[in-house]
């Protein structure tokens, strides 16, 4: 028999055990399927029964060979293979049903494939994704994979990327007329400006926006529009040292999002002022602000912001030099980014606990947990936890007296300081850099 007959035939056998209606408008691909049986050539079945299986085992019940149930990160690598068998067929419709279909199937509120790749800092598997759908459907599509093309890549450091894609759904808004659009071009155009120092283009950009979002209509979009730009621009006067900017924009940004109702976006400014707050050393502020914001993520269960909280908090804490807190919470951030798969906060809770271990002398905790943050970063391309990390590391091994490692890794961290145009890291790492290499 045909090796590529084969999976069809097994995969025949297996179509009534799936529930298609939970899969919308992929209940298409079974009848597509049928029809390939019996006159698709040997790559369209070959394909399509590869599809199939991957389909299979996106049932919550279905197990691995080993009769595990399959985790969620499992699943979302089927979803992956899966969504490039249809592409691959040229069934871009159903592909972008799958993009979008919720990794937890028989939860409506779980996230969609593109934004929890993402959300995981799965970024190539992402722009893989992104690239194959732009071009092949609709305006509505391109758009949305413009926008996650130039996050991705932004989040990787790769800014002339990133911001070629924030011009090219800019031009599609314009064409279109689109002012909704045109706010989320202007706005990631600002965000990549205010990132690469271009502080007074960032500033104007992302106060257009807040503008522009005046006469658009209400809707989510539009409520998530304006809470990037105000996010952003609060960014962007931390960048230059404008702290005082920073947080009468946040509380602007915090009487905004309870005018609107929006917990989630509120508990994010209380976190963001208590982070401002850190920053001038008024830590009984950043206390407050930062508990707040956790109180209110727990009252609406949204881990997510749990996660970035409990991290923010124990930095607080560790600037007090009270080392027992920040260990509580580190390890409570990682024990519950790991229980949703999030992958970066596990490395920054990794990476903040060897900076504790550290500083209370645990060398071999120490060593342990920053190259474990290290390794996480680099797997999955998070470029800004990869340079904290680096410096956390290169400081340690100057303490256990391993200066070959520490010229290395401040060397690594300024290479990287430069590709991410972090001008105080640049300046940190180039000082140490010569105090080590020159001496005298």
């Amino acid at each position: 028999m045909n090796d590529f007959q084969s999976p069809q035939l097994r995969v025949k056998e297996r179509l009534t055990s799936i529930d298609f209606t939970v899969f919308g408008e992929l209940a298409q691909v079974k009848q597509k399927g049928e029809i390939l049986g019996a006159t698709g050539s040997h790559f369209e079945k070959a394909h399509f029964g590869a599809f199939i299986w991957h389909l299979i085992g996106y049932e919550r019940h279905i197990k691995d060979k080993m009769g595990q149930q399959l985790s969620i990160q499992e699943r979302a690598s089927r979803y992956v293979e899966a969504f490039l068998c249809l592409c691959r067929l040229g069934w871009y419709k159903e592909a972008k049903s799958l993009f979008s279909l919720p990794l937890e199937i028989h939860d409506p509120t779980s996230l969609p494939l593109h934004k929890q790749l993402r959300i995981w800092g799965r970024y190539e598997e992402g722009i893989k994704l992104c690239k194959e759908l732009l071009g092949n459907l609709d305006n509505e599509t391109d758009f949305l994979c413009l926008s996650e093309l130039g996050y991705m890549y932004r989040e990787l450091g790769q800014f002339d990327q990133a911001k070629n894609y924030a011009e090219k759904l800019l031009s599609l808004a314009e064409q279109l007329n689109n002012p909704l659009w045109k706010a989320r071009g202007k706005g990631n155009i600002a965000t990549i400006d205010g990132i690469q120092g271009e502080y007074l283009s960032a500033e104007i950009g992302l106060n257009e926006v807040l503008n522009l979002a005046e006469i658009i209509p209400d809707c989510d979009e539009k409520f998530e529009i304006i809470n990037v730009a105000y996010l952003n621009l609060g960014n962007c006067y931390g960048y230059q040292g404008k702290i005082d900017q920073t947080i009468a924009c946040l509380e602007k940004y915090l009487k905004w999002a309870e005018k609107i109702k929006n917990l989630i976006y509120q508990a994010i400014a209380l976190r963001n002022l208590g982070e401002a707050h850190r920053r001038i050393n008024d830590l009984n502020q950043a206390i407050d602000y930062t508990q707040r914001s956790l109180n209110l993520s727990e009252q609406i269960t949204d881990e997510a912001g749990i996660i970035l909280s409990l991290g923010n908090l124990a930095s607080i804490y560790g600037q007090q030099a009270n080392f027992q807190e920040p260990e509580k919470y580190f390890k409570q951030q990682k024990k519950k980014a790991l229980a949703i798969s999030d992958v970066a906060s596990v490395a920054h809770a990794c990476a903040g606990l060897g900076e504790i271990y550290s500083i209370t002398r645990k060398d071999d905790l120490a060593y342990q947990y920053l190259n474990q943050a290290l390794d996480i970063a680099l797997d999955i391309g998070e470029r800004y936890i990869e340079l904290e990390t680096l410096i956390v590391l290169a400081e340690f091994e100057e303490k256990t007296h391993d200066l070959k490692s520490a010229i290395n890794h401040w060397q690594q961290a300024l290479n990287l300081s430069e590709k991410l145009n972090i001008l105080s890291h640049k300046e940190n790492c180039e000082q140490n850099l010569e105090r080590l290499l020159n001496p005298n």
